[in-house]
This record gives structure tokens, sequence and C-alpha cells, in this order.
């Protein structure tokens, strides 16, 4: 490389390197980007959906959805040791683009079909917390054809598919919100994106509170999402 550009590049380093240090705290799950928990979930999608809820929670919002490939590094737990310090600059490289996290009200048909649109393209937000589902594919793993049978949030109350008068407030970042095809598009966010949280900045101040209320200990939630049931299935509860 060529030797002012990695001059430029040590010097900005060095001017951020202390607060990239920061220890947040520790935890003892990797946080992979890739590697699947359940059909689709992964630790990281798990990770960063969790943390979205929890900010957006006090609005009232019952779901989180961001995209998996949004998650651009895995941290994981050296061989041989069982816990990783989480650094300010792990955060940066888990999610570095500066995204808002932006809320909408969706209906229980649209709920479903952001679902579906997940399966169709991960980047409509594939990755969920705050709900669990169960789901047929008629088609096939190359090019599903996604039915969603049943949604049920995390206080376990059935979300009705069919009924298009209430709504269930949602978060997911401004990057999956603004793509042709998704179910948030022309639709208003309840608030404002010049006043919406940022994803990194509040990664870490969330990170700081939820380690400062545990001894440091910053969990990862490794639990599936999504059911796939096979037709006879649900032929049979039928």
């Amino acid at each position: 490389m060529d030797d002012s550009i990695l001059a430029i590049s040590h010097a900005a380093w060095s001017e951020i390197s202390g607060e990239m240090s920061e220890v947040l705290g520790y935890i003892d799950t990797p946080i992979e980007k890739k590697g699947f928990v359940g059909d689709r979930e992964t630790s990281g999608g798990n990770w960063i959906t969790g943390l979205m809820l929890r900010k957006t929670e006090p609005e009232g919002v019952v779901a989180a959805f961001f995209n998996y490939k949004g998650i651009r590094a895995s941290i994981t737990i050296p061989e041989g040791e069982t816990r990783h310090n989480l650094t300010v600059g792990d955060v940066y490289s888990l999610v570095p683009f500066n995204n808002t996290w932006l809320i909408y009200e969706l209906t229980g048909p649209e709920l479903a079909q952001q679902l579906v649109n997940g399966f169709v393209n991960t980047d409509y937000g594939d990755q969920v917390s705050g709900l669990t589902y169960e789901y047929i594919n008629h088609g096939t793993e190359e090019e599903p054809d996604i039915e969603i049978v049943s949604i049920a949030l995390a206080d376990g109350t059935e979300v009705d598919i069919r009924d298009t008068e209430t709504l269930y407030r949602v978060c997911t970042s401004n990057y999956n919100a603004t793509l042709e095809g998704s179910v948030f598009l022309g639709k208003t966010p309840v608030v404002p994106e010049t006043q919406a949280p940022i994803d990194n900045l509040t990664v870490i101040e969330l990170l700081r509170e939820e380690a400062d209320a545990n001894d440091g200990y910053i969990a990862v939630d490794t639990a599936p999402r999504g059911v796939q049931l096979e037709e006879e299935e649900l032929d049979a509860a039928a």
C-alpha cells in the first residue's frame, strides 16, 4: 500500500485507539454473523435485534428486525478461553455504518409479510427479536415460497395475521426500511429519523448499562425464532 495512505491511516488510528480499546464488558458466547443457531437465526442477529428491542420498548415496540449481512464481523471466543472482553472497537467492527433504528406500525398481515420478505431477500430484515413464528416453505431452499402460519409475541400474545386493524410497533434499520418492496416503504416513522437512535452509538450505551448491572457480563441470545412446519403437520392439526 502507498506509504502516504498508510501514514494517514496510522495517524487516524492513533487519535482514537484509546477510545476503541475501552472494554465494555465480557461475553461467554460468540457473536457470529454466520453460523445459524436456528432455522435462520444467527447469534449476531439475535444480539443486535435484542438490543434494538431493548432500546425501543419504552416506545411500545414489540419486535425488532435487522439483516444478518448488516452484522459485518464475528466476535469469537479464543480457543482455550471461556470469555472475550468486548470493546468499543468490536462494536464498530460489528455495526460500522451509523444506521438509524426506526419505529413503524404494522398490521398482522404486514408483520407476516415482513417475515416472508426476509426469506426472499435477507436485506429486508431476516433477523428478529420479540416474536417467534411458524412457517411452511411450499417451494425450495433456493426458491422459497413461504407461508407464515402463526406469530406469537414474547409475552405470549398471538398475532392475528388476517387482522388489518390492530397495529404492532416494530423497529428496523433505515437501510432495511427503505429498500424497494419493503413493507415499511411509504410509511412515516413514529419517531422522526433525525431523533432516532444511531446503531453503534446506542449499542455502546446499552452495553455499558448491561455490564454495569451484571458485573461486566453481556448476554448473547442463541434461542431460535422461526420453526419450519411440514405441510403434513399443518394438515394433521387442521
